[in-house]
């Protein structure tokens, strides 16, 4: 499994037993479908084989990536110049290779952030992103990928989990950049009425609460970042989880 900048590649396994744990609490009968607005590359998302998923990403070339691996017509490239990754940087065309060069290519997995190909390594991006991905193919034949904005969905009787972009994040991207985070917990809260949502986040508002955490880390600039990253219900939600005995 190829990494994705911001992604959940080291505790996905981890979240989504939690998230179907809580499921089982506040809606024993019922395995909802999963919706994942912020999909990236399905680290969560792939353990839930047992129902459909709705994924979804503002990254159209990352969408296209996703769509041909499913149908497994993606060409795997061995290898990727830095001519060819200006070339797709600069191109205007979306595509499946031009998401898969943004991705591998790059440097701490930025999106076209900076050509890492040419560093002095053993480590081979390609084959393990190639690896990755032809491994990813069955976990995803019950995903819909799509490409939107969260704030065009409108979720109802669904398990939702979202991984945005953290509070204070320094990822130099453009779907990282400029997030309105007030507005994202506003729709959270109007979501949360009526589905089981859960947010992955360092930190929240309030009125939402923290249902299970780890150590996780993130590298951005030659930096290490070290945090704890939190699995977010709102309040109404938790109180509900802790009369039916969940223990956080």
């Amino acid at each position: 499994m190829t990494s994705y900048n911001g992604g959940k590649k080291r505790l996905g396994t981890r979240l989504a037993q939690q998230i179907k744990i809580i499921e089982h609490y506040l809606s024993p009968y019922k395995k909802s479908e999963l919706i994942e607005p912020f999909c990236g590359m399905c680290s969560v998302s792939k353990h839930f084989s047992d129902r459909s998923v709705y994924a979804s990403d503002l990254n159209l070339d990352l969408i296209h990536l996703l769509r041909e691996v499913q149908s497994s017509q993606f060409y795997y490239p061995t290898e990727i110049t830095q001519e060819d990754y200006i070339k797709q940087k600069i191109s205007l065309n979306h595509s499946s290779l031009r998401g898969f060069m943004g991705i591998v290519a790059s440097y701490n997995n930025v999106f076209f952030g900076q050509y890492r190909l040419g560093l002095k390594s053993d480590h081979n991006y390609i084959d393990e992103a190639n690896r990755g991905l032809k491994e990813l193919v069955p976990y995803i034949q019950n995903h819909i990928f799509n490409h939107c904005s969260y704030d065009e969905l409108n979720p109802s009787g669904k398990l939702v989990y979202c991984d945005p972009p953290y509070y204070g994040n320094k990822i130099k991207s453009e779907f990282f950049q400029n997030f309105d985070h007030n507005k994202f917990w506003d729709k959270m809260r109007e979501w949360s009425k009526n589905n089981i949502v859960l947010i992955s986040e360092s930190t929240a508002p309030t009125d939402f609460l923290s249902v299970y955490w780890a150590h996780s880390s993130n590298t951005s600039n030659g930096t290490t970042k070290k945090y704890i990253d939190n699995l977010y219900i709102h309040i109404d939600k938790y109180n509900e989880l802790k009369s039916l005995g969940y223990n956080t």
